[in-house]
């Protein structure tokens, strides 16, 4: 088996009568304390018939169900009313780690023990049929375990008197533990179990061992008096581990002693050259004393120099203001100036405008003047015509002339008034280049 223990299919029976009766319903359904027993795991009261419910009565109530529909009675006060099966394998089969014992919660083999149950329960409904009248399920012990507990019910022939000295057979329905519980019964329980079971790996128990099953009460003091062992040997092991972790902290301790006593001696070393070169430090600390002292003097000078120079540039500030001021109102001026003369120089314009359709149209007229006056050369009329014409003419160009030079006159002052104010050459306006071109323009002589 490459070293690995054989496993077991274990079913156990026991007969019970009217006492144990009583006593194993409060066992089985833990309405009592068991001692063995763990009262924070579960058990599991499972119905007798599939789909079917879970009884409730005591199983004295149960059994009398069964016997009366029957006309049965006991006549024996210690008669066998029952029989209880005990269901299980060996405990390392349910746990998933074999070191440890099993726990339904922490240490199962959830597949293998869900395949177990099913198996079990199923081979149960179909052995005992309706002679079943509890099954439960216990999981607060150290191995799983199925109770199951029937009636020992069975058919068998029995004379009855039918006459006088007269007898025949008859087949009834019995209530007789003897003749169900025989070692045939018994063989045929562990073969057929067994043979259920050999699936999930689970073998026969020996054949006519002499090994023999441990009370629970037995079993209650070995385990108690396992857990005292344990308990001393969970103590040892604590002291032990504690005088080790003692020995342990005084090499440790021993060892930094001896380190501080050398961490001491070379600290003794140092402090002698901390304490020279704290003298030395200390004179340093003199001369920089008095630098400081000297660079004090230095800031406080350098301070009230700096307030002056921030005196002086206050009172620059204030006139360098002013002078933005200033600035603003003769570029206002300076605008007015040049709106006034762009005004002016479009009247000026307006009216150089006139007087040149004036002269074009004088013009126009010594032209028809010269016509008429070639026509009436002759007359004196025309000599009249003509020399007051050219009285009117001269009269005309004087007045024309004088009104030249009024507004070249003005333009100049507007110019040089508007050079002062902003720098820079300007270009000759419009009607100066107006009376260039008039001057420039040739004059025809009038006869």
């Amino acid at each position: 088996m490459n070293g690995e223990p054989i496993l077991y299919s274990i079913p156990r029976v026991k007969k019970l009568n009217r006492q144990s009766v009583v006593k194993a319903c409060p066992h089985n359904t833990r309405k009592m304390k068991v001692p063995n027993a763990d009262g924070t795991k579960r058990i599991e009261q499972i119905p007798v018939k599939e789909n079917g419910s879970v009884p409730t009565s005591s199983y004295l109530t149960l059994i009398k169900q069964k016997l009366n529909p029957l006309c049965l009675s006991t006549k024996r006060k210690n008669a066998i009313l029952a029989i209880e099966v005990l269901l299980t394998a060996s405990p390392k089969f349910f746990s998933e780690d074999k070191r440890y014992r099993f726990d339904i919660d922490d240490n199962c083999d959830k597949n293998k023990f869900e395949e177990w149950k099913r198996l079990t329960v199923d081979w149960v409904r179909n052995r005992f049929q309706d002679t079943i009248i509890d099954m439960s399920l216990h999981l607060d012990e150290s191995t799983p375990h199925i109770h199951v507990i029937f009636v020992p019910l069975i058919t068998k022939q029995v004379r009855v008197p039918c006459g006088y000295k007269k007898t025949e057979l008859k087949t009834e329905v019995r209530l007789c533990a003897s003749d169900l519980v025989k070692r045939k019964w018994l063989y045929s329980l562990h073969d057929d179990y067994s043979k259920l079971l050999q699936c999930l790996g689970l073998s026969r128990g020996v054949i006519h061992s002499q090994a023999k099953h441990n009370e629970i009460k037995a079993n209650g003091m070995l385990q108690m008096e396992n857990e005292r062992l344990r308990a001393e040997r969970d103590l040892l092991v604590k002291q032990c581990e504690s005088l080790r972790a003692e020995l342990k902290t005084k090499q440790e301790l021993a060892t930094k002693i001896l380190h501080l006593k050398s961490e001491a001696s070379s600290y003794e070393q140092k402090s002698t050259e901390a304490r020279a070169s704290l003298d030395n430090y200390s004179r340093a600390v003199f001369d920089m004393k008095h630098k400081i002292g000297a660079l004090s003097s230095l800031k406080n000078q350098g301070l009230s120099e700096l307030k002056l120079q921030r005196k002086s540039i206050a009172e620059s500030e204030f006139k360098l203001a002013q002078l933005y001021n200033e600035i603003n109102s003769l570029k206002k001026i300076r605008d007015d100036a040049q709106v006034a003369s762009n005004e002016s120089l479009n009247t000026i314009r307006t009216q150089f405008e006139l007087i040149n359709s004036a002269s074009r149209n004088a013009v126009k007229l010594l032209s028809l003047v010269d016509g008429f006056s070639e026509l009436l050369i002759k007359e004196q009329l025309a000599k009249d015509i003509c020399k007051s014409f050219e009285n009117v003419l001269a009269e005309m160009k004087g007045n024309l002339g004088v009104f030249l030079e009024h507004n070249k006159s003005i333009d100049v002052e507007r110019s040089v008034s508007f050079a002062s104010s902003t720098p820079g050459t300007r270009k000759p306006n419009k009607l100066q280049s107006d009376n260039a071109l008039y001057s420039s323009m040739p004059q025809k002589n009038l006869r």
